[in-house]
């Protein structure tokens, strides 16, 4: 008995130490737990961590409102430099609408600040802002550089205008100019001057005749205007005392188709390019206004600048006076100049023509001077002003030799004949066949190579030159 109550208390001992021996398993189970409960305080390291890198974001838009302020003060800043840019914008005004804009730059300039503030990654949005907004920066500084470039050009053009000493209009100028043509000698093939003293006697306006008058005349149109011819120009207003204006027009009129005969022939084609180019052809003349106005009329052409005389009160009895400057040299270019002040014509971009040493004041005057059959003298002035030479009475690049104005091929013309060839016996007939004016086509069968002599004694035998030869 006293065996088994001993076992039975060793039973009872054993089953009351089991649960003590379970113990430590529920301590394992409450480190699991605080292990688990250290696991849970894992996530507020993370928070602490998030906390963390929330200040150093805060911190990065910080730096990154610094940096967008100091590089919106960096772009302000060219900003105050912009008024020395716009100083040569002054002169033009419709350059000055880009520097309106300045304000909107400024305002986009300061949108993607905002922006980088209601970002939560904060630096990367603002680095990529200041980034795109580099391009407009650039862009509105070459902006304002092209504009200062071309100001500048535009200035640097104008001085060289005004220092080039280019004549100027007080008024605004017409970019197209005009054309101003002297008549005798230039259009003309001649002078006017006998061809009106006939219609004058025609009309019994003129009784009698000034001694050596037809002498004045061939001297002139050999050799230009000369000194005693312009006197008796300018005397002329004192023989039209107490003529009647009218009746001069009337004896003018009955000559202007004669005038019209000895025009040049190759005048039509400049008047057609200058009106081709808009340009107002003008007759500028010495020749009294009322015997020269129907000759003009009869040209088409735009307006008549010459000598007027002045009439009395009943308006039409001239009364030995002139009425305005006698158009010859200097007088020419202040007629010509109050024209192109009245029309707002720019006399640098118009052309003159003229033959006479005295009309160099006005052919200076102007942007485009053309020589035309110089006189002896006006050949020497116009190789010293390097002014070009035109012959109206021939096709375009044909020589003429200077002073004597013959053409080259009709002086030597003068040695093609037959009886310059002793050795060969020549006859030549049917030469009035040839007509005087107007294209002819001379047609010959090739028999030796001494047709081309030949050929030439036939346009020396008709008085005219040869313009293009083929076989």
């Amino acid at each position: 008995m006293a065996k088994r109550s001993k076992s039975t208390k060793q039973s009872s001992a054993t089953k009351q130490s089991a649960p003590k021996q379970r113990s430590p398993k529920k301590s394992t189970a409450k480190k699991s737990t605080a292990k688990k409960s250290t696991a849970k305080k894992a996530p507020a390291k993370k928070t602490s961590a998030k906390k963390s890198t929330a200040k150093k974001a805060t911190a990065k838009k910080a730096t990154a409102k610094k940096a967008t302020t100091k590089k919106a003060a960096t772009k302000k800043a060219p900003a105050k430099k912009s008024p020395a840019k716009k100083a040569p914008a002054k002169k033009s005004p419709a350059k000055k609408a880009p520097a309106k804009k300045s304000p909107a730059k400024e305002n986009a300039k300061s949108t993607p600040a905002k922006t980088a503030d209601k970002t939560t990654s904060g630096g990367t949005t603002a680095t990529r802002s200041a980034t795109k907004r580099s391009p407009a920066k650039t862009s509105a500084q070459r902006t304002v550089t092209t504009s200062t470039a071309r100001t500048t050009a535009a200035e640097r053009a104008a001085t060289a205008t005004r220092s080039a000493g280019a004549p100027t209009v007080e008024s605004a100028p017409s970019p197209g100019g005009a054309a101003f043509f002297d008549l005798d000698r230039t259009l003309l093939r001649g002078a006017s001057g006998e061809v009106f003293s006939e219609a004058m006697r025609a009309a019994g306006l003129v009784s009698r005749t000034i001694p050596g008058e037809r002498r004045l005349y061939q001297l002139f149109n050999a050799v230009g205007e000369n000194l005693p011819s312009m006197a008796l120009a300018r005397q002329a207003v004192n023989f039209a005392r107490g003529h009647s204006r009218e009746a001069v027009r009337e004896a003018a009129d009955a000559v202007a188709d004669r005038l019209v005969d000895m025009v040049q022939p190759f005048a039509a084609g400049v008047f057609r390019e200058h009106r081709a180019a808009g340009r107002p052809v003008v007759l500028a003349t010495t020749t009294p206004y009322d015997l020269v106005k129907p000759f003009a009329d009869r040209l088409g052409l735009d307006d008549v600048i010459a000598t007027r005389y002045g009439v009395g009160a009943d308006g039409d009895t001239y009364d030995g006076t002139l009425a305005g400057p006698f158009v010859w040299s200097a007088g020419k270019l202040a007629a010509v100049r109050e024209w192109s002040a009245r029309h707002e014509v720019d006399l640098a971009a118009s052309w003159a023509y003229s033959d006479s040493v005295y009309d160099t004041p006005l052919l200076a005057a102007v942007g485009n001077p053309v020589v035309v059959n110089p006189d002896p003298r006006m050949v020497f002035m116009a190789v010293a002003r390097r002014w070009p030479t035109l012959n109206l009475d021939v096709s375009p690049g044909v020589r003429k030799v200077p002073v004597l104005g013959l053409e080259l091929q009709k002086l030597a013309l003068q040695f093609a004949r037959p009886e310059l060839t002793p050795y060969a016996d020549i006859e030549i007939s049917g030469v009035e066949n040839i007509p005087q004016v107007g294209p002819a086509i001379v047609v010959a069968n090739h028999r030796s190579y001494f047709d081309p002599t030949v050929m030439a004694m036939i346009a020396s035998k008709a008085g005219r030159t040869v313009r293009a030869l083929g076989k």
